[in-house]
């Protein structure tokens, strides 16, 4: 059985912005929760910052497992993933999110990859 790492990357990384995407759209009060998320740091505009989240994370994971748009996707989620870790999960000011912040490093780094391998 050959195994294609390639397919497997961009089925991993789509599962991680996708389960999200998925949880906002069709778990009853997950989407209000972002946005309340998304008002206590008292970030502008939240409704429109998250949906504007949503289109960015499923236009990513439609352009990964496509390719399709690829070197529009991946900067855009790039962007958005170093915003969230920066925003949401800096060790400075969430000192519990120590972790978080280092993974979310590691999946920057991923699509930096990613991208690179696209162009």
């Amino acid at each position: 059985m050959i195994i294609n790492n390639d397919l497997i990357t961009r089925i991993l990384f789509s599962l991680m912005y996708g389960v999200s995407v998925y949880g906002n759209l069709f778990i009853p009060g997950k989407f209000n929760e972002s946005i309340n998320y998304v008002k206590s740091i008292g970030f502008p505009l939240p409704k429109l910052s998250v949906i504007c989240g949503l289109l960015i994370k499923g236009f990513g994971v439609y352009s990964i497992l496509t390719t399709n748009y690829i070197n529009y996707a991946l900067p855009l989620l790039i962007g958005f993933t170093i915003m969230v870790t920066i925003l949401f999960n800096n060790p400075v000011q969430f000192p519990e999110k120590k972790w978080m912040f280092f993974t979310l490093l590691a999946v920057i780094g991923g699509l930096i990859r990613l991208y690179n391998e696209n162009k």
